[in-house]
């Protein structure tokens, strides 16, 4: 067994042609954040909202400031103008229906074209996971430095790394209460129970869909080939672990003899 917890891995295939090759992240350092609409999980990053219990002061500005960022920046008096007439027609069928289609408009801009995320894992001998984003075990697993990306991801303020809460109800986020900070926490960093053995970290760019950020050296430390990746594959990588002037350890995992699970045997290159 090699000790995990100082590291955050990425599970991934040798190669994916849906966003970027995935071997990019050993030569170049890059991470891609896809947009949470892209993910697997259809409740990903896509639970209600609850717009209950306001004031007449709070509805106004929070729509108010929403449809500026969102749409109409520079047009504060027509924005609220428009706003204020909803307030005094929310209760009406009309404006009810207006009310769910700016709610709407704002999620899907945020789960579509605003927020990246690049998903992590504290387990590097998850089966599943191996299973799940990593071609079966034929792909690899990469280990970063959890101090040192922490650090770098502090440096950067349109980053933030979070641990991801499981659970079996949606969290309840009143959009007129809750502060900015605890809408993002609650909507990008909870996922349902069913999911918790991820064991997963995420790192949330802001305005970051589907880009690609490139990481410092010496924040990945491991290399993991799956259990069941060609001689061939394992080649390719060994190969491309060489070419970088810090050392990262490699290791193969191996199928136990005598129960599931995975044991990890050094590799020198």
């Amino acid at each position: 067994m090699i000790e995990g917890s100082k590291y955050l891995y990425k599970y991934r295939h040798f190669l994916h042609l849906g966003y970027k090759d995935h071997r990019r992240l050993l030569t170049n350092n890059e991470l891609f954040f896809p947009s949470p609409d892209k993910f697997n999980d259809p409740f990903d990053s896509n639970f209600p909202f609850h717009y209950e219990d306001f004031t007449r002061d709070e509805f106004i500005n929070y729509w108010t400031s929403r449809m500026e960022d969102g749409y109409a920046k520079g047009q504060h008096a027509e924005i609220k103008e428009k706003i204020e007439i909803l307030y005094r027609k929310r209760a009406t069928p009309e404006g009810k229906k207006e009310i769910l289609k700016i709610q709407e408009d704002i999620l899907n801009e945020l789960r579509s074209n605003k927020i990246g995320i690049y998903s992590m894992s504290a387990n590097c001998n998850s089966i599943l996971s191996w299973g799940h984003y990593s071609d079966s075990h034929k792909g690899f697993c990469v280990g970063f430095d959890k101090e040192k990306l922490t650090e770098f991801i502090k440096s950067n303020e349109s980053l933030d790394l979070g641990r991801v809460e499981y659970t079996e109800k949606y969290p309840l986020i009143n959009v007129y209460k809750s502060s900015e900070e605890e809408k993002i926490t609650k909507l990008f960093w909870t996922k349902s129970m069913d999911w918790k053995y991820e064991e997963e970290y995420r790192i949330i760019w802001y305005d970051g869909a589907n880009k690609t950020l490139q990481i410092d050296n010496g924040i990945i430390k491991r290399v993991i080939l799956g259990c069941q990746i060609s001689q061939e594959n394992k080649g390719v990588i060994t190969e491309m672990l060489k070419t970088r002037y810090e050392n990262i350890s490699l290791f193969q995992a191996v199928k136990k003899d005598n129960s599931f699970g995975l044991d990890f045997e050094k590799l020198e290159y």
